[in-house]
């Protein structure tokens, strides 16, 4: 049966048009790629939460290597020594997971102003404030202080900064 009458019905400019029909959602290849990215990043996480300890060691390394390029003259074998012994416990300390985290900071701000200052010769000074804060992070307890020649009735730490933090800190805010 044909339409006896054709189609008066024009198309009207504003009438809903119906929506293409569009595949929805990702390709398969970009959530595979995804995926194995995913795998990869998680992968790569767990070996810098693994490697953390030997990571830190590598860099203390570098930074003991890159200070003792920049040690003044006046620095004596003996602070040298202690210096050296500072960085070895100071490391161990952290890998160990013994490492005070407030001081580690302190120590993190004091190295990276160190390595802004490459080139330049460190004070004797700053010699001296690495070390102890080098010590703080170790613990005072780590590093064994020899006592000077004369000081047997004198009760004094090695470096103002060195005891339990919070002695340290309780002192600092009586200050």
């Amino acid at each position: 049966m044909t339409e006896p009458f054709p189609s008066t019905e024009t198309p009207q400019p504003f009438a809903p048009q119906p929506a293409p029909s569009a595949l929805g959602g990702c390709s398969r290849p970009v959530l595979v790629g995804c995926g194995v990215l995913v795998v990869f990043l998680g992968i790569a996480a767990l070996v810098l939460i693994l490697k953390a300890g030997d990571l830190f060691g590598w860099a203390m390394a570098r930074f003991e290597a890159e200070i003792v390029a920049a040690l003044p003259d006046d620095v004596s074998q003996e602070e040298r020594e202690r210096l050296s012994q500072a960085f070895a416990a100071a490391t161990e300390a952290v890998q160990s997971g013994r490492a005070d985290p407030l001081a580690l900071q302190r120590l993190q701000g004091q190295l990276r102003e160190t390595a802004l200052k490459s080139g330049e010769t460190l004070t004797r000074a700053e010699v001296v404030e690495l070390i102890g804060s080098l010590e703080e992070v170790a613990g005072a307890e780590a590093i064994p202080q020899e006592e000077p020649a004369g000081a047997e009735g004198r009760q004094e730490t090695a470096h103002p900064r060195a005891g339990p933090p919070r002695q340290r800190l309780v002192a600092g805010l009586a200050a």
